[in-house]
Formats: C-alpha cells, structure tokens, sequence
C-alpha cells in the first residue's frame, strides 16, 4: 500500500477542490468541457518534460518507497497526474471565474451558505 501512497495523496488533496467547483456551477463547467482539456493538457505535458528534466538531472528525486514505479517517458506517473489534476482544477477555475454566469452562482451559493448557518426558526 505504500507504492501508492503519494498518487493517493494527491487524489485527497485535489478532490474537495475539484467538488467544490462542480458543486458551484456544473452547468457551466459541463457547457464549456471542451475547453478545459484544451488548456489543461499542453500545460501538463510542459511540466512532465521539464520534469523528466529536472529528474535526470538530480534537481530532484521522487521516493521508490512512495511511488508506483510505473514510469511514462521516465516521469513517474504519480508526477504526471499530478501536473494533469493541476492544469485541469486552474483550467476549470478560469473557467469558472471568468464566466459571465458566475457572479449570479456567487450570490445563490452565499443564499445556500447563509440559509444553512441561519439558526433554525421553530414556532412555538
């Protein structure tokens, strides 16, 4: 189990991340999915080379101990999902921030919040 430890930890790390942005606004992530893989991808693909890079260089080192050993082009494939996760939330963020509908799911997601955190009214 501790082959897998670090590409577990990313995916704990990353997934409150990536259901908060589907919670907020799915409806204007699922209208603009072509999009997201279009900036998220090459960006990765920059990083995994940079980071097959730095590897073979020694600028850093991953933990055998940690890690899957699977490698793809020599990256160990924990780093390369890493850099896809990465490139994919920022991707859906942009997406989400810059959206013209996003000011509108701002304020009903404040409604929710405070309807939630708003003390019960019981009727006596």
């Amino acid at each position: 189990m501790k082959k897998f430890k670090y590409l577990f930890l990313e995916l704990v790390w990353f997934l409150p991340v990536i259901i908060g942005q589907w919670i907020f606004a799915p409806h204007i992530l699922k209208s603009k999915w072509k999009v997201i893989p279009i900036a998220a991808l090459p960006i990765a693909i920059y990083l995994s080379i940079k980071d097959r890079v730095a590897l073979k260089e020694g600028t850093w080192s991953i933990s055998e101990e940690n890690s899957t050993g699977v490698k793809i082009g020599g990256v160990p494939i924990e780093e390369i999902v890493f850099f896809i996760i990465t490139s994919w939330v920022s991707a859906q963020g942009i997406v989400l921030l810059t959206d013209k509908r996003s000011p509108g799911e701002m304020v009903k997601l404040k409604t929710r919040l405070q309807n939630l955190l708003r003390p019960s009214q019981t009727s006596r």
